[in-house]
Formats: structure tokens, sequence, C-alpha cells
């Protein structure tokens, strides 16, 4: 579309109908009107030639989202538009990895979820086992163009609480898989109106610089205060012009489910030691 003096006509009464410019126009009057009544309030020449610049640029950007409103989708520039989403209700879930020795002797991983019973195996299970944190996420491409994944990135940030404790278990790095458990490999293609379902799943592991006594009574402490993850999920993609785009949401995890897992494997284990520290329930005997 070229120029021409109709369309520029056009834009300029846009503008002469904004509140905003008739309001800046008036700031403008009011100070010049204030100077000859008050003359000590004179004023730098650039400032009321600031106040009119303002009050036009306003004006005009509202003035071009009006008119951008009015041209047809299919006109407008391809940008992807890309939204992050947790699945409502199962917006994340925890559970234990118990890792045992196979009658082969190739060392296997098992993956019990926390409602469920702790795994078996021929060798002794261990006190602390690692466990997964997994959040459920939906990514919707709502644009007119395909853009390819290049990554997803989740972090998580702990709060020392009130008395000063760290958390005793550590959240790694998390690896994406897909809806069928497959690890997914970049980049992904997330065509225009297109959704895709992915895991996040991070492993935590218990901090190497505590006991297990030390870990179960942090565990309490985390109860008690009801503690909190501020946690983060960040997409990158790119568009096929080679424009990157990023993404970001937030969220809050609970700590409590993760703490009461651990709770219910030591007392499956046979360590109620552990378990009655972690639930207030320990009585030291003189």
């Amino acid at each position: 579309m070229k120029p021409s003096f109709s369309l520029f006509w056009i834009y300029t009464k846009k503008i002469f109908k904004r509140w905003v410019f008739w309001l800046f126009l008036a700031l403008d009057f009011i100070a010049v009107i204030a100077q000859f009544v008050f003359p000590s309030l004179r004023l730098p020449q650039f400032v009321y030639i600031l106040i009119a610049v303002i009050g036009l640029i306003w004006a005009g950007f509202e003035a071009y989202l009006e008119l951008l409103e009015k041209i047809p989708s299919e006109s407008r520039p391809l940008t992807p538009e890309i939204y992050i989403f947790l699945e409502e209700g199962n917006e994340y879930s925890y559970e234990l990895i118990s890792e045992y020795q196979s009658k082969s002797g190739e060392k296997k991983t098992k993956y019990q979820k926390s409602k469920g019973k702790v795994v078996q195996g021929p060798s002794k299970l261990p006190t602390l086992p690692s466990s997964l944190i997994t959040q459920h996420i939906r990514l919707e491409n709502k644009g007119l163009v395909n853009v390819n994944i290049l990554s997803v990135e989740g972090r998580f940030k702990f709060h020392d609480d009130i008395m000063g404790l760290t958390l005793p278990y550590l959240f790694y790095i998390p690896d994406l898989f897909d809806s069928n458990g497959i690890k997914a490999s970049y980049p992904i293609v997330l065509r225009s109106k297109d959704t895709l379902v992915f895991n996040v799943a991070s492993l935590i592991g218990p901090s190497s610089q505590y006991t297990d006594a030390q870990i179960s009574a942090r565990t309490r402490n985390i109860l008690e205060n009801e503690d909190i993850l501020d946690a983060s999920i960040s997409v990158e993609a790119i568009d096929p012009k080679g424009k990157i785009y990023k993404y970001h949401i937030t969220h809050k995890i609970s700590l409590t489910p993760l703490c009461n897992m651990y709770i219910a494997y030591w007392n499956q284990l046979g360590r109620s030691d552990l378990a009655n520290i972690a639930t207030g329930e320990t009585t030291i005997v003189d």
C-alpha cells in the first residue's frame, strides 16, 4: 500500500479524535497561561514542546492500534504466538525412583508412583532414593506461522526459611518428554493453530552435605512452614525467517507432597525413626 494524502488525512483525523491528544494540548495551554499569571512559574520553551510531542505520539500510537485492528488478519505480518499452559488439575506430580540390580546384573531404574508401594528389588533399598518432579505442560501456537521449538527449560528457586535452613533436596536441570514418555529431540515443529503436550521431568536428589537424620529433620521444617518453590518454564522458538522468540511462565510448587512421599517411603522401609523425626513424633528417652 503506497502512501497518499487521503490515507494521511484519515490518520490525522484519528489522532484528533483521541482524548489524550486534547488532554496534552490543554496542559500546554494551561502552562502558557500560568506563566503570564504567575511569572515566577515560567518554564523553559522546550517543556511546552515536549508536552505537545508526548501527546501527539501517544495519540498517534492509539490511532495506529485502532487502524491495525481493521486490517484483515491475512494482511498482517506473520508472527508466532506461542502460549505455555500447565495442565489444569494436573500441573505437576512427584514420584520415587528406586534403583536395583536385575538377575543379569544389569542396572535398571524403576519409576514408582507416590501412591503405590515401595519397589522391592534383590538389593537393599536406599534410605534416601532419588525422586522426580514432572511438570505437565501444553504448548499452543495460536499464530499464523509454523515455528521450530529450540528448547524447553525448567528452573526452580527455593528461599531459605526463617530458621536459615537450606533445602535438603537438590533439583536438577529437567529433561523434556512427549506424552508417550519418549525424550524429546530438538528442534520440535509446532505448526500454526496446533497444540503439543509435554512432560518436563526433573531429577531430585537428597543433598550429600546432610545425614539421613538431618534430611528428615529438615523435611519436618518444610512441612511446618508449608514451603514452596518458585518454578518457571521457558520456551525458545525460531520462525521461518530466522527470528528467535522467547516465552516464559512462572508458578508455585508445593513441597508438601514431596515430603509426605518420603515419610511414607521410610515407614514402608521400616525406618520409622526417620519418619517420626519428620512428623514430629520422636520422643527422647532419658
